[in-house]
């Protein structure tokens, strides 16, 4: 049987529960960064913005689809 996180452990409990954890091990337990790097959210969305922007400049643009026939046909050589 599966148990669901204890409530009856306050805030100041848990504080301490934690303190005690990050007195015993190197690891970056519950911390948003270490020095000068960006939050993993962040990084997360820097990478994701960065994928689509490269894959619309490597994409192919449907010229027809975006300006029209007519246009097309005008600027065609």
């Amino acid at each position: 049987m599966v148990h669901g996180p204890d409530k009856s452990l306050v805030a100041s409990d848990l504080s301490e529960l934690l303190q005690k954890i990050r007195a015993r091990t190197p690891a970056r337990i519950l911390t948003g960064r270490a020095g000068a790097a960006y939050r993993t959210d962040v990084q997360l969305e820097l990478r994701e913005a960065h994928a689509a922007a490269r894959d619309a400049v490597r994409g192919e643009m449907d010229l027809l689809s975006v300006f029209g026939d007519a246009f097309v046909r005008r600027w065609e050589g």
